[in-house]
């Protein structure tokens, strides 16, 4: 950045600020762009963002998404059409 940091902080207008927060998740907008392999019929799907962002199934494995991203494509036969980041925090509770 060519830019002071608080001066560019300051003048930021959307500012988030959480209490007691033990679980937190970001992601990009890829998140909403999961679709089918191919047109066959499969079973229902489930739904991707709250299995990534808020589902703390495998919360004690250091691959926890890539194990749910895994998942998501071998029984959902579900995989993102776009650029998909996810940064996810769990800290003990």
């Amino acid at each position: 950045m060519h830019e002071d940091f608080e001066s560019w902080f300051a003048r930021q207008q959307q500012r988030l600020s959480f209490q007691n927060v033990n679980d937190i998740s970001l992601a990009t907008d890829g998140i909403f762009t999961f679709d089918k392999f191919n047109q066959a019929s499969y079973p229902e799907k489930g739904n991707v963002a709250e299995h990534l962002l808020i589902d703390r199934n495998y919360e004690n494995s250091p691959d926890m998404l890539d194990r749910k991203m895994k998942e998501i494509k071998d029984s959902w036969v579900l995989g993102p059409t776009d650029d998909l980041a996810i940064v996810r925090i769990i800290l003990a509770s």
